[in-house]
């Protein structure tokens, strides 16, 4: 993105005659190092590329995802992305948002080269928007709130002061105190394994030695385990294969614990709300309906759950995460 981009909120009335066609690539990326990513994107590109932290200039915590791998761009010259994918703030280029009084509004790079005389016009005749105008607004704002959770959470990672510089950006590099390990939700928890896999993509990057896994107690069973040396080829292999088979069952176990904290959340909205898993599964609305997806997405935020309840009602994350007012 070039310094001569500027920033305008969009309105019906003076940008009537924009037109706008989509590009599948993006060049105006080829040169960035780094781009802002929410939470959610976030746990998805660390398993490709590095996620990082950075203050802003108003001092306040956000996740940057690197454009490279291992010191290579992941964006060619030309736009072409190399990752399977795609952070929102390239998805959504040239739109973006601004915030006026605590209102959302569409607004676009002024200077961008989808805005041209090719594409399709985003007010009707009439004045109105049109329906791609309409679905694109809605898919910004959607973007805009998963920023505002994911500043909301970081806010309680900054206070926690676990993190290091590290030229511009802050990584994890130490391993934080019990007790801070302690005060770290289940998202940010797992938010800061990723961050630590990703660190791998760094370029000349040695492993993470820090962790943010709660740390177990050992018996005395496991240290004498340890100590004691098999006899036996034969007694290797019986052992090796009986832990194989206790994962797989911790495994099955775990997952069934996952389905069971689900489906007790749902349970509980649906009686406070007095509605059914089908009607929040439906497309109906009403006063019951609007707060007991708002309560059960809530709810499901603090969980965790969030991805598995949209797969339990067939919704997509975001239009989950939209219930929470």
């Amino acid at each position: 993105m070039t310094k001569q981009q500027t920033i305008r909120v969009f309105s019906l009335q003076n940008d009537s005659n924009i037109r706008y066609q989509e590009q599948k690539d993006y060049p105006f990326a080829a040169r960035l190092s780094s781009v802002p990513v929410h939470l959610q994107e976030a746990l998805k590109l660390a398993r490709y590329i590095p996620v990082v932290f950075r203050k802003s200039s108003k001092g306040r915590l956000e996740i940057k995802a690197l454009l490279s791998h291992k010191g290579k761009p992941v964006i060619s010259p030309s736009g072409q992305l190399g990752l399977p994918v795609c952070p929102d703030y390239l998805a959504m280029y040239p739109f973006t948002w601004a915030v006026e009084k605590n209102i959302f509004h569409l607004a676009y790079h002024t200077n961008a080269p989808q805005f041209n005389e090719n594409g399709r016009k985003l007010v009707t005749s009439k004045g109105k928007p049109t329906q791609q105008l309409n679905k694109i607004n809605n898919e910004i704002h959607t973007i805009q709130k998963l920023f505002v959770a994911t500043e909301n959470e970081l806010q309680k990672l900054d206070k926690l002061d676990i993190l290091s510089a590290r030229g511009e950006y802050l990584l994890l590099t130490e391993q934080p105190s019990e007790e801070k390990v302690k005060q770290l939700s289940p998202v940010l928890r797992l938010l800061l394994q990723n961050h630590l896999h990703s660190l791998q993509f760094l370029n000349n990057q040695p492993a993470p030695v820090a962790k943010t896994e709660q740390p177990e107690k050992k018996s005395n069973t496991q240290e004498d385990t340890k100590s004691s040396k098999p006899k036996k080829k034969n007694q290797k292999k019986s052992d090796k294969k009986g832990a194989e088979k206790a994962k797989k069952a911790d495994k099955k176990k775990k997952s069934a614990k996952k389905e069971d904290l689900l489906e007790t959340l749902i349970r509980q909205v649906c009686e406070q709300n007095e509605v059914t898993i089908e009607e929040l599964q439906s497309r109906k609305r009403g006063k019951a309906l609007v707060k007991a997806r708002a309560d059960l997405a809530k709810v499901c935020q603090q969980n965790n759950k969030l991805p598995e309840l949209a797969e339990k009602l067939e919704r997509s994350t975001s239009t989950v995460l939209g219930w929470i007012a």
